[in-house]
């Protein structure tokens, strides 16, 4: 939870970008990559994340609904209310919605009420990695407690593995939470070399402010059952993070 969100800029640097329409009858999709490590990021805020041949994050089967991704919240207990900095998958355009994009970088704007959100997504030179930070701005005049989530459901699997027997592969991912639970690692044997894992980090730094922090690991833990992208109650109701899952579980996020 933040208590207090100080007015900063958005970005220290400016970047040159575009403006793009994020309200279209299909999918734009925008690609971001440092060379073997690409990512896919629509106007809406879905997408993917893969290394070479093997998705980090799932795919989506269906590309009209950009229901996968590695999506934000933002919950306002007081006046409760859960928004996304990307419109997917709360699907709210809030007062005022942009998305921009750069070289080799995606930003996504959004004013609700008196919070400014700036969701800046790009990859890292030279390594197998990317960023997405979140800053959050309060432009009112009131204190706002504020609680947030993020979550990325995890596939480690080549494309022919997902599609074909997605059940079955998601029975080997195993995770773990580190660092105080500000760290997920993730690992699944590779289906063509057993003795050989796939292995992806997922690490929540933050300016110091927040008062808790807690790992999910579990997708019903996280989105509930039946499950609820739009609404998660993990956001809302810290305590789930709480529950004990396996270290191997069919739907395994990181969150």
């Amino acid at each position: 939870q933040v208590k207090e969100i100080r007015r900063v800029p958005s970005h220290s640097v400016k970047i040159p970008c575009q403006y793009l329409p994020w309200r279209a009858k299909e999918a734009l999709s925008l690609f971001i990559s440092s060379g073997e490590y690409q990512a896919r990021i629509t106007t809406t805020g879905a997408g993917k994340s893969r290394v070479g041949d093997i998705n980090i994050t799932r795919a989506s089967g269906d590309m009209l609904r950009e229901s996968m991704g590695t999506f934000f919240y933002i919950y306002d207990s007081e006046k409760q209310k859960l928004w996304s900095p990307t419109f997917m998958p709360t699907k709210d355009a809030g007062d005022k919605h942009a998305v921009s994009a750069g070289e080799q970088v995606v930003v996504f704007d959004k004013t609700t009420g008196d919070i400014l959100s700036s969701l800046l997504i790009t990859v890292l030179p030279n390594n197998k990695g990317e960023l997405r930070e979140l800053t959050l701005t309060n432009d009112g005049n009131t204190e706002v407690t504020l609680s947030f989530g993020v979550c990325a459901e995890l596939s480690l699997a080549r494309n022919s593995e997902e599609y074909a027997h997605p059940n079955f592969e998601h029975l080997f991912v195993a995770s773990e939470t580190h660092w105080g639970d500000h760290a997920i690692i993730a690992s699944r044997p590779d289906s063509r070399d057993r003795t050989n894992l796939i292995t992806a980090g997922f690490l929540l730094v933050t300016d110091g402010k927040m008062e808790e922090c807690h790992a999910i690991r579990e997708k019903s833990v996280f989105f509930g059952s039946p499950q609820n992208t739009a609404f998660p109650p993990a956001v809302i109701e810290l305590s789930r993070a709480n529950q004990e899952v396996p270290n191997h579980s069919l739907d395994s996020v990181a969150a």
